[in-house]
């Protein structure tokens, strides 16, 4: 759904099981697309921009590896063109999904419409037995594209290059209701901790980033809590302050200002949730002066205090 061309119909988002498929990631899909619907309705918009649909071969109950059933929808009972995206299952039960003539046909007549597909772990076998029996049935319009390491036609497929599915569903919320959606969504899916950005950061091109550039990324989230402007890291990169503001969007792919707040934010979405300070002490470790300013920048970027904010995380964390 593209919001600022002022479609209002909900993109319909497919998801292909089988018996035997792996229920957690493929729950994590359908939940960003969930959470979605529910940030996007709770700004007072009257519909969602969402429909998620789980198929299989012939419908009725698939049974996942952990012995749970989820009802579908069988493949042939929806034209293949409704569909803006369609994510295959990953799990054990794969291998018998390739010998299921009605699957591999089905996502065959995805591929001959280039459909965007994104297979989850092994569900790449699926997606490449679907390539190779769409190459079997027409020689002719395209069908031999270049391949990647796994089979998979990469130029035919705008969600199946590489990307885990999980990135590929967050950059299309981004796409369609913004990037700052998108980052809610990503922190309240993913688990609190590790090492560097995890939490906020979307993607950035840091690691292609040259050396000086790279320096002053680390610099700012090194010293966001306390660094008063990102002129400051112009010395540190070494650079006339124009060069360094151009350099470093074009590099990295948001501005200096905009990734020393998200830099802040990581930082406090950590401190909200693993520990118990009160929002105004953690307002002013993470750089954000005062309680009050934190909290307008939450509500514009989460449309939720800080407080909710560590509720709903606090209550997705698993008992350590």
């Amino acid at each position: 759904m593209q919001e600022k061309k002022g479609r209002s119909v909900a993109r319909h988002i497919a998801i292909l099981l089988f018996d035997g498929f792996a229920l957690l990631s493929t729950s994590a899909i359908a939940e960003i697309f969930q959470l979605a619907n529910e940030i996007y309705r709770s700004r007072n918009h009257d519909h969602t921009p969402y429909k998620v649909t789980f198929y299989s071969a012939k419908g009725a109950k698939i049974r996942c590896s952990s012995a749970i059933d989820v009802w579908t929808c069988a493949c042939d009972s929806s034209d293949v063109s409704e569909f803006d995206a369609v994510f295959i299952a990953d799990g054990p039960g794969v291998g018998n999904a390739l010998l299921d003539s009605r699957i591999v046909n089905w996502l065959s007549d995805l591929v001959g419409r280039g459909a965007e597909i994104a297979p989850i772990g092994e569900g790449w076998r699926l997606l490449d037995a679907a390539v190779r029996n769409r190459h079997a049935r027409t020689f002719s319009g395209g069908m031999v594209a270049a391949v990647n390491g796994k089979g998979v036609g990469t130029s035919l497929y705008d969600m199946a290059d590489g990307v885990e599915p999980a990135e590929n569903a967050l950059n299309m919320v981004g796409k369609d209701i913004g990037e700052e959606t998108a980052r809610e969504i990503s922190v309240r899916i993913r688990p609190v901790g590790g090492d560097g950005l995890s939490l906020i950061f979307p993607a950035t091109r840091e690691d292609s980033a040259t050396e000086k550039i790279r320096a002053a990324a680390q610099w700012i989230r090194q010293n966001c809590d306390h660094v008063t402007s990102v002129r400051e890291a112009v010395g540190v990169a070494a650079m006339s302050e124009r060069n360094f503001l151009r350099r470093f969007k074009q590099e990295i792919g948001v501005t200096p200002s905009e990734y020393l707040t998200q830099a802040r934010l990581d930082l406090t979405s950590r401190l909200l949730v693993e520990t118990r300070l009160p929002i105004d002490s953690i307002a002013k470790q993470c750089g954000w002066t005062s309680g009050a300013r934190l909290s307008r920048v939450f509500k514009r970027r989460f449309a939720a205090t800080p407080t909710e904010f560590r509720a709903r995380l606090a209550c997705r964390r698993l008992p350590a």
